[in-house]
């Protein structure tokens, strides 16, 4: 990698989990200006990209959860009060992924932008109206402040996938599929054609839904699965990285996201595909039995190429969105029209809601918790290589 004589060495930054995720968050005044030059910081400092796979030369923490990073800046646009632009970082390879957005991750979004004073507070609850920049959507996050006008981050509040508490963030993705359809083609499934053959089918049936970030639903059995897995069980199965891959490819093609299988390296982040079940008895990854009646569907969603240790929140949206739409997949499986629904993932239940009309997206939304881990500055490694 190499650095202009002009690139900044270091940058006040601050290190945080939203939801599930963590990342690296940046004011966009703290970070070069040109793209090429402040992307290459940014992986730099992360520790990408890592052929061990492990980022031990940066912050990142190896995982999909841990490898990204978010830029907050000022608007000129009067109903917002910031705009926010994520990027997902590969762990391998030396290029940032801008398709898509993280939905935990955006839970931290208010709480930095009220502490960096880019949003004046309210006491008791500030309501951050904010831009999303990679998919051009509407995002209102509501962070509760004490009298002095401090984010309250301590609370009682749990969400799967956290030991710790919080306190609740409420998170609305208003017209979570921005300026594009839900159904990206027009009808509730759409199937799949794989290059090779599994469970002797060379087609897959799926649900392509463009709702928080583009997802591709399908159904476990299709895949030899019951639903139910492990992450670590999910990557024993047989050949489970290629067909998940193959999926994802032939989904982004028939969204019109890429026209070719080669442009999928380029978006490593999105679509994601997610594989959904009907409910059964299973261990979380906590060891908590979480029982067949305690939620509405299982899902196991997949992230740059790896099983999620829990459920992206843009994928939460998606699912939630889907149960709305007649004949999906997640519609079938749900079976009630419900604006709220319980999904089971590894780590436990998350519950999200959603509004459709007429098949497209009005809103949705969850709870989600966030805080602040570390505040200082960091630094990229000034070695070439």
């Amino acid at each position: 990698m190499s650095l202009p004589s002009s690139a900044p060495l270091s940058a006040k930054a601050t290190w945080m989990r939203g939801g599930t995720s963590k990342g690296l968050f940046f004011q966009a005044k703290d970070l070069p200006s040109e793209p090429t030059i402040r992307d290459q910081f940014l992986l730099s400092v992360i520790g990408s990209p890592d052929p061990y796979g492990k980022q031990i030369d940066g912050v990142g923490g190896a995982t999909s959860s841990t490898s990204k990073i978010a830029i907050i800046a000022p608007t000129t646009r009067s109903t917002f009060d910031v705009e926010y632009t994520f990027g997902h970082v590969p762990i391998s390879s030396n290029s940032i992924d801008y398709s898509g957005n993280c939905g935990n991750l955006t839970a931290a979004v208010g709480i930095f932008a009220i502490k960096e004073g880019m949003v004046t507070p309210q006491h008791p609850v500030t309501t951050i109206h904010v831009w999303q920049t990679n998919l051009e959507q509407s995002i209102t996050i509501e962070v509760a402040v004490d009298t002095e006008g401090n984010p309250i981050t301590s609370g009682t509040y749990t969400i799967a996938g956290v030991a710790s508490t919080g306190s609740p963030i409420n998170i609305s993705f208003n017209d979570p599929s921005g300026f594009d359809n839900t159904l990206p083609t027009n009808t509730p499934t759409t199937t799949l054609s794989l290059p090779f053959p599994v469970l002797s089918e060379t087609n897959i049936e799926s649900s392509l839904i463009n709702a928080g970030n583009p997802t591709i639903f399908i159904k476990a059995e299709d895949i030899g699965l019951f639903g139910n897995e492990s992450p670590n069980d999910l990557e024993k199965h047989p050949r489970f990285g290629d067909i998940i891959e193959h999926i994802r490819i032939q989904g982004a093609i028939a969204m019109n996201l890429i026209t070719c299988a080669a442009e999928a390296e380029s978006r490593p982040a999105t679509p994601k595909v997610c594989i959904l079940s009907h409910p059964s008895e299973y261990a979380a990854t906590n060891g908590k039995t979480i029982p067949a009646y305690g939620y509405d569907v299982g899902a196991r969603i997949i992230s740059m190429g790896k099983p999620h240790h829990a459920i992206t929140g843009t994928g939460a949206i998606a699912l939630a969105v889907a149960t709305r739409i007649p004949d999906t997949i997640a519609h079938k499986i749900v079976g009630a029209d419900n604006a709220s629904v319980r999904i089971g993932h590894p780590a436990g239940v998350m519950e999200t809601i959603a509004h459709v009309n007429n098949n497209q997206a009005v809103s949705a939304g969850f709870i989600r918790t966030a805080r602040v881990l570390m505040e200082g500055v960091v630094y990229r490694n000034e070695v070439e290589y």
